[in-house]
């Protein structure tokens, strides 16, 4: 039986693995900012799981919170830490003076969180989980922005996500566990009430098309604990298919060293 920590772990993509690695025998801690929601989740949980699961109060977007988050796995030799929350279109306001929720919650958390843990546990795997990972890197021009600079909402969440993929290749020549996972499309509430309606319409359209919980559940559980890569769904678009390890292409050093450049320069506004 396995250890697994999922961050945002009381809905969507979390959830759905959650409740697989449940099924499979393990134990699991879910994270999550809403406390009332995350009770919520562990009442519907079916009884025979009720004493392998636990919630944890948790923004991933604060670093003092992510600090507690450690100390409360320092005893506990967790085996996977799963960093899945993210957000798009948070309520609030994007691009403040500091740095924005989006780029907060869904990469300098990530970094935090996935330092601080391979610094207590060398060998735990680490799965992170990017929706812009794709056979071709991306493409992100560094000079053009800072990171506490306000951009538009869609633009920081593809950056935030584009980010992720660079970090894996980062922690990878540092000797890290590491897996890749691009989830899909699921039915999600990554969209906020103050996304554009249109950006609403199109999630619940798409998720309409492509009911995979099963396969998000199963390509959850390769990623954690199958061999350490890059994990997607093989099928059009990566949306729906059989979930299996796939190659990814390494970035052009000059994206890499542009990338780390800009990381060491903005690590202050976390």
């Amino acid at each position: 039986m396995k250890k697994i920590l999922i961050t945002g772990g009381t809905s969507g993509l979390g959830l759905a693995a959650a409740i697989s690695f449940l099924e499979k025998g393990h134990e699991v801690y879910i994270s999550g900012r809403n406390t009332k929601k995350g009770q919520e989740v562990l009442e519907t949980i079916p009884s025979q799981y009720c004493e392998r699961v636990h919630f944890i109060e948790h923004n991933q977007g604060e670093k003092s919170s992510n600090e507690k988050l450690i100390s409360y796995f320092k005893d506990l030799q967790l085996d996977v830490a799963i960093f899945n929350a993210g957000v798009q279109f948070p309520k609030e306001k994007v691009g403040n003076s500091v740095c924005s929720e989006t780029i907060r919650i869904n990469y300098w958390g990530v970094r935090q969180l996935a330092v601080a843990f391979h610094e207590l546990y060398p060998n735990l795997r680490e799965v992170l989980v990017t929706s812009m990972a794709r056979e071709k890197p991306p493409h992100l021009d560094f000079s053009s922005f800072l990171f506490h600079n306000p951009l538009r909402p869609r633009l920081e969440y593809k950056v935030s996500k584009e980010m992720i993929y660079l970090l894996y290749f980062e922690f990878l020549k540092q000797g890290y566990n590491l897996s890749l996972l691009h989830p899909g499309v699921i039915k999600t509430n990554i969209y906020s009430s103050e996304a554009p309606t249109i950006y609403r319409l199109f999630n619940n359209l798409v998720t309409k098309f492509t009911p995979i919980k099963e396969q998000i559940g199963d390509l959850y559980y390769m990623a954690a604990l199958s061999e350490p890569g890059y994990y997607a769904l093989d099928g059009f678009l990566e949306m729906r298919g059989k979930p299996c390890r796939k190659p990814l292409k390494y970035p052009k050093k000059r994206e890499l060293d542009a990338y780390l450049e800009a990381v060491d320069k903005e690590i202050p506004c976390f």
